[in-house]
């Protein structure tokens, strides 16, 4: 196990120095010996609230044993299995005759385990993407731990917790619509566990990310359907809970303004369904206004095959009567009834830049602290698009 020594008469002063902060803050600790749960847990908790809250930071030295006894009011014995615990869990460590410390990334036991956080378990995308990521991860001797942050915010806050308890390594994640669940996440990073995004990234935080350039994708989207005399393009989509889907539905809107394209907001359709549920709802509520789109631009594949089945329903016929373009190029999207004109993501590649980063940041080879890649797409054409029919 690596051990990072510092310079022990600076680590002196400063814990000289800050001894008597300790000891007020431990003076504020109430432990209740009324309590059902034991002293020593309600010890250990008040130990890692300082780790969490970064009051005590990496490599700070604890008090004694007798002096955290004196402070909290507790026996000998119970301070050692409060700290005996921690140490177990790699939260804190020991230096023979130097006393105990919070730990650093770099005396942790590595667990050979990262962990995934996607947005939902039933998007074909993020399955591929995570088959992608465990298997690239397994080649380097890695175990993968799976998370849905659709579970809820005090699930996920539960699972990081798990992850931080059995020593994660590191974790790779999407973002989330939900603030409150996406931040329980990027809590591993003030416990010093490397965390980079996938599929998007958080303007304005400086974390690290690898994705698609949705953007671009969508830019794609509205050249390709214009340049075949489509003016009157509609948007369907599903909940827009990860960065790269509201990405999605603000390009085109930019977009359509920017080509000069008029752009009605009721050509905008968000379901609160998913998948191609979504898809279905969102294309009967284009397909039925009273000035319908000639074009639809799908924020995915699935909601694109909802549309196809919604068109179908509706006697409309594609591409003769209605262009329906996708998002993602999976499997299905050339296997669908119509086969799909769609943007491809370079999902393997996305997966393998994951890899390398998380690696990097684990081993700390990586030769820059933040690292931003944004891929570009492509326009697959199948048979879902044609030129614009007008009745």
């Amino acid at each position: 196990m690596a051990i990072q020594y510092i310079d022990q008469k600076a680590n002196d002063n400063m814990n000289n120095s800050t001894d008597s902060m300790v000891k007020e803050q431990f003076d504020t600790i109430v432990l209740d010996p009324a309590s059902s749960e034991p002293l020593y847990v309600q010890l250990e908790k008040a130990i890692m609230d300082r780790i969490q809250v970064c009051q005590w930071m990496p490599g700070f030295r604890l008090p004694t044993y007798r002096k955290l006894a004196e402070m909290t009011g507790v026996s000998l014995i119970t301070v050692q299995q409060a700290v005996n615990n921690l140490v177990n869990r790699n939260l804190l460590y020991r230096r023979q005759g130097q006393g105990t410390f919070v730990a650093t990334q770099e005396t942790k036991s590595a667990s050979n385990r990262i962990a995934l956080f996607l947005p939902n378990l039933r998007e074909p995308f993020f399955s591929v993407l995570a088959q992608i990521i465990q298997t690239e991860m397994i080649n380097d001797g890695y175990a993968v731990s799976i998370f849905a942050m659709d579970d809820g915010v005090s699930q996920i806050a539960r699972a990081v917790e798990l992850m931080r308890d059995h020593d994660v390594d590191g974790i790779i994640t999407t973002t989330a619509s939900n603030e409150e669940t996406f931040s329980q996440v990027l809590r591993a990073r003030s416990w010093n566990i490397p965390v980079i995004i996938v599929d998007g990234h958080i303007p304005g935080e400086e974390i690290s990310y690898v994705e698609c350039d949705n953007h671009e994708g969508m830019t794609l989207i509205i050249d390709h359907l214009v340049s075949h005399g489509h003016r009157r393009i509609g948007f369907a989509s599903g909940p827009c809970y990860t960065y790269g889907l509201k990405a999605r539905m603000e390009a085109f809107s930019e977009i359509m303004s920017k080509r000069g394209i008029g752009f009605n907001p009721s050509c905008l359709q968000i379901s609160h369904l998913d998948r191609d549920e979504g898809g279905w709802d969102a294309a009967h509520k284009l397909l039925l206004l009273r000035d319908p789109p000639t074009a639809i631009a799908c924020s995915t594949d699935m909601v694109a095959a909802g549309v196809l089945r919604a068109a179908r329903a509706l006697g409309i016929k594609v591409p003769d009567q209605l262009s329906v373009v996708g998002f993602d190029d999976l499997y299905l999207a050339a296997h669908l009834e119509v086969p799909l004109t769609t943007i491809r993501q370079p999902v393997e590649k996305i997966g393998k830049i994951a890899k390398k980063m998380i690696l990097e940041r684990i081993r700390k080879t990586s030769k820059s602290v933040m690292e931003f890649h944004t891929l570009p797409p492509k326009l697959v054409m199948r048979s879902s698009t044609g030129p614009v029919c007008e009745p």
